[in-house]
């Protein structure tokens, strides 16, 4: 199984920083779950930091990260990662739309993710209470 879509042109994009041809799925979805991650840590980021975290995931991708290509809706397909960044689990997913990077998804992992590499991703430790 290999990506639908080529890490060095989505790096480029990230790279070129033009937030409007970056465009997040569901921000309240990923960025508030980068923000919800740290916010008990000693690193705690706000809303600008935590879309900065994300851009600096996405360029730490390779090809080793590649979990799979998930379907999506009306013929679009997504690429799905498996990451452990800065010592935490995340599931990253994109779709590459011309010049753009559409439909990011990057937040911990609802469940176990196994790379091509053989990597396994943990899913997201619940904590008690």
């Amino acid at each position: 199984m290999t990506p639908k879509y080529d890490l060095k042109q989505m790096r480029s994009l990230v790279h070129a920083g033009d937030l409007g041809k970056i465009w997040f799925s569901a921000p309240s979805r990923s960025v508030y779950e980068v923000i919800r991650v740290f916010k008990e840590t000693d690193n705690p980021k706000n809303y600008e930091e935590a879309i900065d975290f994300i851009l600096r995931g996405l360029l730490a991708l390779t090809e080793e990260d590649f979990v799979k290509v998930s379907p999506q809706w009306d013929n679009e397909f997504a690429d799905v990662y498996g990451l452990e960044f800065e010592n935490l689990p995340w599931f990253v997913k994109f779709i590459l739309k011309g010049e753009e990077l559409e439909e990011i998804s990057f937040h911990p992992p609802k469940e176990e993710m196994k790379t091509v590499s053989g990597n396994v991703i943990p899913p997201e430790e619940k904590k008690d209470g």
